[in-house]
């Protein structure tokens, strides 16, 4: 999931479009599978310093009371670039001060090895000047062997043709396993175990009727 509330100039038809896939998809899987993690990989918001409040009541009505209102759902949020107000720290983000209060909700600002079933995941949001050396460090240190994140790495495809020359190595998540982040429509990269889970729907055109940009949603075991 990415870029959902406000996407498309906050338009009310693309608005509409996701609440279709949630209330006719997402949450009727959720629930015949007995899902109670969901981890969003950033990017909540599309616009980094304001919110239609039309559109916030939308989402908090049909999507945060929703999940907070299913007994045991935990909702996992890494904060993207689109959700942090400033380019150079996560302190103030549209996360912590839409949805900080709900119990069902844990935000991440920095990088972060999280205990599920039993098995260590690490966390990577956004990473930037003031998480940077907290984030190489954990990556270090950590136990797991997958990695869930909001990442810029170089050689990605973020649209079709458009290369990411900045960022970092992908050398960097070389011990995991396997590494799923957000932001890119390539779905897979042959020389690493990356995963690059872009938006579930197509909002902008550019990938229509190419089947080898894939949307994705995961479910795993």
């Amino acid at each position: 999931m990415i870029h959902t509330f406000g996407a498309r100039g906050e338009n009310p038809y693309i608005n509409d479009y996701f609440h279709k896939f949630y209330d006719e998809l997402f949450f009727p899987y959720l629930k015949d599978n007995n899902i109670k993690t969901i981890v969003h990989l950033g990017d909540v918001v599309d616009r980094r310093k304001f919110m239609n409040f039309s559109v916030w009541n939308s989402w908090r009505t049909k999507f945060f009371d929703r999940i907070n209102n299913e007994k045991d759902m935990t909702l996992h949020i890494l904060l993207g670039n689109h959700d942090i107000y400033h380019k150079n720290t996560s302190d103030i983000n549209a996360m912590d001060e839409l949805v900080g209060s709900y119990p069902c909700v844990k935000i991440y600002r920095n990088a972060t090895e999280v205990l599920m079933d039993g098995i260590p995941y690490i966390f990577i949001p956004w990473i930037n000047s003031s998480n940077e050396e907290n984030t190489f460090k954990t990556i270090q240190e950590t136990r797991a062997t997958i990695a869930f994140g909001h990442l810029e790495i170089q050689g990605f495809e973020m649209d079709r043709g458009n290369i990411c020359k900045t960022g970092y190595n992908r050398s960097l998540f070389n011990k995991f396993e396997k590494v799923y982040t957000t932001g890119y429509s390539i779905a897979w990269s042959e020389e690493l175990e990356i995963d690059a889970i872009s938006i579930y729907l197509d909002i902008t055109g550019k990938h229509f009727g190419d089947i080898t940009h894939p949307k994705f949603t995961y479910a795993a075991d």
